[in-house]
């Protein structure tokens, strides 16, 4: 879920690869002030098996569009 700066909310799905290891995904957004991330299901799961997720990193616009 999505927290714009003028309190609009908008949810997005991005399924993830099942492998290990970093993974990018296009994501682009106005003026963001709350994410929220849900984990709806997972690959092998169980009673015995937790789901981890290391790091994400939100990163902000590029400034290549004002170099040009």
């Amino acid at each position: 879920m999505i927290t714009t700066a003028d309190g609009k909310k908008e949810s997005r799905f991005l399924p993830l690869d099942q492998a290990a290891g970093g993974q990018r995904r296009a994501f682009r957004a106005g003026e963001v002030t709350a994410v929220r991330l849900i984990v709806r299901s997972s690959y092998a799961a169980s009673a015995g098996k937790q789901v981890a997720i290391a790091e994400i990193g939100f990163f902000g616009p590029s400034n290549s569009a004002r170099n040009q």
